[in-house]
């Protein structure tokens, strides 16, 4: 299951952000369908860099992102939000590119890019949470992400299977054809455009 049809099956979460937003159930889906893969793709780029899979195996490990798909209100409490717009830093970078993300995804969904931009804090703790609770429940669990983080740059294959590029592999392959590689140049066409 990749990252967006995860996302898609937290119904909970999805009605808290339509009642925190004002939007409706379907208006929710079609942000997360525009909104998740500049997330996905932000995911992918950091864990091309030594420091970058390391800063996601150490926030994996280290924060109960689970929590937010966990419990369906938690993703719009005040403490959600912050550490929403603390991924979206990380990953994004600088408000700007969230702003250029939730203007690109108003043009495709319909929604004011005003109300995207209060949704991405959300959506990025759900996303975390999603790949804290895939992560979780993969093979080798969290407690081995740190070592195959390092495997994979300390000149061991990466292609031994399992672990972090399995689940980076699996999540971002959006169209199910085995490779992630199209999903994610397809990406970074849409959102450099």
């Amino acid at each position: 299951m990749n990252i967006l049809e995860m996302m898609l099956q937290n119904s909970g979460q999805i009605s808290t952000m339509a009642k925190s937003l004002g939007l409706d159930q379907t208006q929710i889906e079609s942000a997360i369908k525009q909104l998740t893969p500049a997330l996905a793709q932000s995911v992918q780029r950091n864990a091309t860099s030594t420091d970058g899979l390391s800063n996601l195996v150490n926030a994996l490990q280290k924060k109960d992102h689970t929590r937010y798909i966990a419990e369906d209100d938690a993703i719009a409490q005040p403490e959600a939000i912050s550490e929403g717009n603390k991924i979206l830093g990380h990953l994004l970078g600088d408000k700007e590119v969230s702003r250029a993300v939730a203007s690109q995804a108003s043009e495709k969904s319909g929604i004011d890019s005003g109300i995207l931009r209060k949704m991405l804090p959300m959506l990025a703790t759900m996303f975390m949470g999603s790949m804290s609770k895939q992560a979780s429940s993969s093979s080798s669990g969290l407690g081995s992400l740190a070592g195959m983080a390092a495997s994979m740059f300390g000149g061991s294959s990466s292609k031994s299977g399992g672990g972090l590029t399995d689940i980076l592999g699996n999540f971002l392959d959006f169209d199910h054809d085995g490779s992630s590689l199209d999903d994610i140049m397809g990406m970074a066409t849409k959102f450099l455009k």
